[in-house]
Order: C-alpha cells, then sequence, then structure tokens
C-alpha cells in the first residue's frame, strides 16, 4: 500500500472500471489502490486563491490494458451467450404456446387461425368475439348485424407469457365468464 501524503490527490479503482478520486479527508469504498509508481502528477488550477495543486492520475500500462481488454471480450462473450440463449427460449417457448393453441382450437378456428391469424370465440353470453394477432388491443367483440365489423377493441392480456398463451387465455376467459372479461380489459371504443 502506498503512502499518503498530506494535500494529495490519489485515484482508486474498483478493479471494475469505476474510478474515484480521494482527497485528504475523504475515504473510498475502493478495494485497490492504483500504486504509486503508476501515478504522475498533473497541474491543475485552483482557482480559490490562484495558485495549483498537484493530482496524481494513473498511466496505464501494457499489462493493466492488456487485462482491462480481456475483461471487456470476457464480458461481451457473455453478454452474446445470454442474449442468444433468450432468443432460442423464446423461439422455443413461442412455438410450444403456438402448438397448444392450435390444439385447443376447433377445426373452424383452427383453419382461420391458420388463414388469417385469427379466430372468433363465442362469448358465454352469446356475443362474437375475434382474438386478433398481437397481445395489445387484439380482442374485438363483434357487431351481430354487420359480419366483420368490430363493436368495440378490449386489451387484456397476462404479463410475460408468450402471444399464443395469451390468446388462449382470453378465449377461455371470454367463453366462460364474458362479464369479468369486460370488467378487467380496457376498451376502445369503434366510431
Amino acid at each position: 500500500m502506498p503512502e499518503f501524503q498530506p494535500m494529495t490527490t490519489y485515484i482508486t479503482t474498483d478493479g471494475l472500471g469505476n474510478t474515484w478520486s480521494t482527497a485528504p479527508g475523504f475515504t473510498t469504498t475502493s478495494t485497490t489502490m492504483i500504486p504509486v509508481n503508476f501515478l504522475m502528477p498533473v497541474t491543475f488550477p485552483d482557482y480559490s486563491d490562484g495558485g495549483a495543486f498537484i493530482a496524481n492520475y494513473p498511466i496505464i500500462g501494457p499489462q493493466a490494458e492488456a487485462r482491462r481488454r480481456e475483461a471487456f471480450a470476457r464480458a461481451e462473450a457473455d453478454r452474446i451467450e445470454r442474449s442468444r440463449f433468450r432468443r432460442e427460449s423464446v423461439a422455443a417457448a413461442t412455438a410450444r404456446s403456438r402448438e397448444l393453441l392450435v390444439n385447443w382450437l376447433e377445426a373452424e378456428q383452427r383453419a382461420s387461425f391458420e388463414a388469417h391469424g385469427w379466430f372468433d370465440v363465442l362469448g358465454s353470453s352469446g356475443r362474437r368475439w375475434r382474438i386478433n394477432p398481437g397481445q395489445v388491443g387484439n380482442v374485438s367483440l363483434m357487431r351481430s348485424d354487420e359480419g366483420n365489423v368490430p363493436e368495440a377493441t378490449y386489451c387484456a392480456h397476462p404479463p410475460g407469457v408468450p402471444v399464443h398463451d395469451a390468446h388462449l387465455v382470453q378465449a377461455l376467459v371470454i367463453a366462460s365468464d364474458e362479464e369479468a372479461f369486460i370488467r378487467v380489459a380496457n376498451r376502445i371504443d369503434r366510431w
């Protein structure tokens, strides 16, 4: 550990690239003090009395730079691997949820889903609902007198689940308790 000299500012680092300046009377929780032989004094103006003070700043040697580059490369490789794993996990979950939805749909619903990406559900009160692609505003209450014209659009989906699982949940709730779905969903009226 280097000797502290009064009225000298030292640079400390935690080994993760975070650096703090410590001056007399201040403390740091840093785990590493840069050795004195890696420090170079630099003069800055001290505007309080017109004089100058000396601060020490590190001179990064080739070994320290190599270690920093290696640490950065390892961190970047880890980030890329986590990203790849997440993409693969999401793709697998989406495929499983789509398979579950398709297996649950009746033949007419399945044909509509495969052809258009949406399917109709008969609500518990007998009204016709359409589950459209996506999760935001994807549930439409269809007008009974105008075929494929929606009366209103609703948005209600469970957070953090694959899109097809959300569609299945929406269809099950509408088919079993349409009023409960209406109570929790956000309604967007059509003009």
